[in-house]
């Protein structure tokens, strides 16, 4: 830790003496998230757009330095482009259902849900968060289906994940109101999908 701090410190001496210099700008972007220092990283990455307005990397970096700093409607805009970019990346789709989530727009977050999964997206947590969805609306076997399915993708090397459970109430805690489900039904749709298992 000291190190990246005296690190820092030089870098942005060098950037003082050489401005522009994207090399020494994108090492103190780094270390400043490294650091937690999200805000100064997330002004160099800006710093380092305005040279190269299209570059995934310093896009991508800035996201999730706005992330943690809850600028859910910057990085969402970031992610936005991001997605311009490279459609193809499930990264940047799950960094704006996350966006949509935390900025209430969760309509939009469930159609995205959907469409990522129709596209062939193994993400777990999508299929958690669906099942939700599923069962907010009304289909009851449709949100034990996705429970099912995020489970099967724990078990693609034929061995029982243990870690399923765990995983399944990480995302608990993150989503489940964001997405506007009660927790304990949340817990209990897992539940009841492993009782139905047994």
């Amino acid at each position: 830790m000291n190190k990246d701090k005296a690190a820092l410190k030089n870098y942005l001496i060098a950037d003082r003496l050489l401005p522009d210099s994207r090399w020494t700008m994108y090492h103190i972007a780094q270390l400043a998230s490294k650091l937690g220092q999200y805000q100064t990283a997330i002004d160099y990455y800006n710093m380092l757009l305005q040279q190269d307005s299209d570059n995934l990397t310093y896009l991508e970096n800035k996201a999730l330095a706005q992330i943690q700093i809850k600028d859910y409607e910057g990085a969402l805009t970031t992610y936005y482009k991001l997605n311009y970019l490279n459609e193809n990346n499930s990264d940047f789709n799950y960094g704006i259902i996350l966006c949509l989530l935390h900025t209430g727009q969760t309509e939009k977050a469930s159609e995205l849900v959907i469409d990522c999964i129709n596209k062939g997206n193994d993400n777990l947590r999508l299929r958690i968060i669906n099942s939700w969805f599923m069962y907010k609306s009304g289909q009851m076997e449709s949100a034990f289906y996705c429970i099912r399915e995020a489970m099967a993708l724990c078990d693609l090397d034929g061995s029982k994940n243990k870690d399923f459970k765990r995983q399944y109430y990480d995302c608990v805690k993150e989503f489940a109101e964001l997405v506007g489900i009660d927790q304990n039904i949340a817990y209990m749709l897992h539940d009841s999908v492993i009782l139905d298992i047994r």
